[in-house]
């Protein structure tokens, strides 16, 4: 990993944050070379969200998609990530705290580590309230669709926290 390039995870992890403070939770995420794109499946419930953040995320939205509409597509490019993922780090490194399992950042960074260790190149992730899905090819050519439940993504998330603890006693 270069230090213009993230893999799936950290990028997905980027996003999921992103969306989250857009109020996002229903979508389709599709990878297009080094952008990824959202569009959205519904009208995301504003209750709940302060003024200001329905004012931000809709001028984000506009930023990133001037032809669109606000609510139709978002794209995030490479620099766009690298640029949320330097913003969300110095936000972040003042708090020590364990990340949500439940939280949508959480769940797309899982996702994406299983889309790193499948080592995908294309791959289209489908969010509902109730359901995720992924569509994802490999560069030799496999092509595979897989389901998660609460359940498999809890379990993935277990996986991933076990590696990376390894490579951290490994480093140590």
């Amino acid at each position: 990993m270069t230090s213009t390039s993230l893999t799936y995870a950290q990028s997905l992890r980027v996003i999921g944050v992103s969306l989250e403070v857009l109020g996002i939770s229903s979508f389709n995420l599709e990878k297009y070379g080094e952008d990824y794109v959202v569009h959205t499946t519904g009208s995301e419930p504003t209750r709940g969200k302060s003024f200001g953040k329905r004012i931000a995320g809709i001028l984000l939205r506009w930023s990133h998609n001037s032809d669109k509409k606000p609510s139709d597509l978002l794209t995030y490019t490479l620099s766009d990530i690298l640029r949320l993922d330097s913003e969300q780090r110095l936000q972040y490194s003042k708090t020590n705290v364990m990340p949500d399992a439940h939280k949508l950042a959480q769940i797309l960074r899982v996702i994406g580590d299983h889309l790193d260790r499948k080592e995908a190149c294309a791959f289209t992730i489908f969010m509902s309230s109730d359901a995720v899905s992924v569509w994802y090819k490999t560069s030799v050519g496999h092509q595979a669709r897989e389901s998660f439940t609460v359940e498999n993504l809890y379990d993935l998330a277990v996986h991933m926290y076990l590696r990376r603890s390894k490579r951290y006693e490994r480093a140590s």
